[in-house]
């Protein structure tokens, strides 16, 4: 039985590096991005995305896996314990999948716009299974080999979620909505596989992470 054991772990543990290897790092980030009511983007400020103060594990995680690729990503902490990552190139990276021009801003005559990512932006599997893990990493925990994400809103977030876990594995997929004020929404569903291997890379980074942002 113990021998089984150490099998069966170290099985695990060659899934989940393998994951790692496989992670398509701007999905990984996609799926971590708040949309509230649409993601942000601001005309003036090259924000990637902003963080409460007990996401700084989040953070934590993301900021070394991206300052490879973008040099110039930095990253501020509020006096409030908001935290907020920067980078002209990755947010200028991202509003291409968002699709948002100068246009939109003069449209909408304001510094800011609200938009959404459409289930069309992923191209293969690599990003879906990225995707979810990044929406794992932020808004998930597993119970019982159960895996949950639970969101205040965000519901286009939730529809691709539920499209993406449809075509992905996603077993015994099932949606609950509390009419609260913000509407609390949570996916509960079982998996096995490739989809699995995604989802327990996310909770290992997230546990062995030291949380840089943990005092402040």
């Amino acid at each position: 039985m113990k021998k089984l054991c150490l099998l069966s772990t170290l099985f695990l543990s060659i899934l989940v590096v393998q994951a790692q290897e496989k992670l398509d790092k701007d999905f990984f980030l996609l799926g971590t991005l708040d949309e509230y009511m649409g993601k942000r983007f601001y005309q003036d400020k090259p924000i990637v995305d902003q963080f409460y103060p007990n996401e700084g594990i989040i953070v934590s995680v993301l900021e070394p896996m991206l300052k490879t690729e973008y040099p110039d990503l930095t990253c501020k902490v509020e006096d409030s314990g908001h935290i907020i990552l920067y980078s002209e190139s990755l947010s200028k990276k991202i509003k291409e999948y968002y699709h948002i021009t100068d246009k939109n801003f003069q449209e909408t005559n304001s510094s800011h716009i609200e938009a959404t990512l459409s289930i069309n932006e992923f191209k293969n599997k690599q990003q879906k299974y990225s995707y979810l893990a990044g929406v794992f990493l932020k808004y998930g925990e597993v119970k019982n080999d159960r895996f949950f994400l639970k969101f205040a809103n965000n519901g286009n977030k939730i529809n691709i979620c539920k499209e993406l876990l449809k075509e992905l594995g996603g077993i015994d997929i099932k949606f609950e909505s509390q009419k609260t004020i913000p509407a609390i929404n949570t996916i509960s569903f079982l998996t096995d596989k490739e989809l699995k291997q995604y989802l327990l890379k996310a909770q290992e980074l997230k546990k062995n992470t030291k949380n840089k942002y943990s005092n402040q």
